[in-house]
C-alpha cells in the first residue's frame, strides 16, 4: 500500500485533496507541487495515491484519465478535477464554502457571547442596587 504524502497534520476543515497518479514515481510533477502548495496555505489535508479502482469507488466512477485531482468533504467525494481544468480554483471553491460557514459560526457565537455579557451586567447590577437598600422596619 502507498503512504500518504501529507501537507500537514492539522487540518482546519474537513477537506481533503487526493492527487491520483499512475505511477508512484511521478510525483515530480509541477501541477502536483502547485495543489500541494495551496493545500499548505489553506491547511487543507492532501494525499498523493495510486490509482486503485478496485480499493477506490470514486476511481472507478469518476476518474476517466490520470492524473486527476478528487477533493472530499467530511470524507465524501464531492469533486473530480484534472490537471486542464483549473484544479487550484476547484479547491479554492470548496475551501471557500467551508471558510464561509465557519465565519458565520464564529460571528454566531460572537453575538451570543455579547449578548450573554449584557445579560450579566444587567442581571449584577440590578441585584447589587437591591442589596444595598436596607429593609425599613415598621414599629
Amino acid at each position: 500500500m502507498l503512504n500518504p504524502i501529507r501537507s500537514n497534520e492539522q487540518n482546519m476543515y474537513p477537506i481533503r485533496v487526493d492527487f491520483v497518479i499512475d505511477d508512484i514515481n511521478d510525483v515530480n510533477d509541477p501541477i502536483l507541487r502547485k495543489i500541494r502548495e495551496v493545500c499548505i496555505y489553506l491547511r487543507i489535508d492532501f494525499h498523493v495515491r495510486e490509482f486503485d479502482p478496485d480499493r477506490y469507488n470514486e476511481d472507478r466512477e469518476y476518474i476517466t484519465r490520470l492524473p486527476a485531482i478528487q477533493i472530499y468533504e467530511k470524507d465524501v467525494c464531492v469533486k473530480t478535477v484534472f490537471t486542464n481544468e483549473k484544479p487550484v480554483c476547484a479547491i479554492r471553491q470548496v475551501h471557500e464554502k467551508f471558510e464561509l460557514e465557519y465565519l458565520n459560526r464564529l460571528a454566531k457565537q460572537q453575538i451570543w457571547d455579547e449578548k450573554l455579557k449584557y445579560l450579566k451586567r444587567l442581571f449584577f447590577r440590578s441585584s447589587s442596587k437591591t442589596d444595598s437598600v436596607k429593609p425599613r422596619t415598621t414599629l
